[in-house]
């Protein structure tokens, strides 16, 4: 008779039923992850992302008096800005990469700088769901994405736009507010 169970689950038949099912679920949860051959996405590395990211979700967190900032471990990959009209034509570029840097999806380290008190997790349509910055080749204009989920029927985000003057970077606008 041959045994079409997955190589991970073949127990001893001699065990009771529950312990071989018990057994196979441990496997199949501790095991499989690692085995599927998927790597992690790799990790955002850019100290001035990092920092605008972080003035960004420091206001959110002002604004909204919130006493922990919940940040999804990874960047939000599906950014709608081909249907942002609003962006100035001198922030184009920084769109542009990214949206280019956006079809790759990277995981956030811990390098953010915020008041209040703040996590990476892997959150589904909670917290912050952040972009990594889009920058023009000078790295004088940045673009970056923050959506806040609050529940599966409910997100908000802005597009916003940073102007690098005297080495100081400066908000210079929100476009593209999106609610549902």
């Amino acid at each position: 008779m041959t045994d079409n169970r997955s190589p991970m689950c073949r127990i001893n038949a001699s065990q009771p039923m529950h312990r071989r099912f018990f057994t196979c679920v441990v496997v199949l949860l501790f095991v499989s992850p690692f085995a599927s051959g998927r790597q992690r996405p790799p990790l955002y590395q850019d100290p001035e992302g990092y920092l605008l990211l972080s003035t960004v979700l420091d206001n959110e967190a002002a604004v909204q008096h919130l006493k922990e900032v919940e940040i999804n471990e990874r960047s939000n990959v599906s950014l709608p800005l081909a249907l942002c009209r609003q962006i100035p034509e001198e922030f184009r570029a920084a769109a542009e990469d990214l949206t280019t840097q956006s079809k790759t999806e990277v995981r956030f380290a811990k390098k953010f700088s915020l008041s209040p008190r703040w996590v990476l997790r892997r959150l589904l349509g909670e917290g912050f769901q952040i972009s990594v910055v889009g920058f023009d080749r000078s790295r004088t204009h940045a673009v970056l994405a923050v959506f806040k989920g609050c529940g599966s029927m409910c997100s908000g985000g802005l597009t916003y736009l940073f102007r690098k003057a005297n080495g100081e970077w400066r908000k210079v606008g929100e476009v593209c507010e999106t609610m549902s």
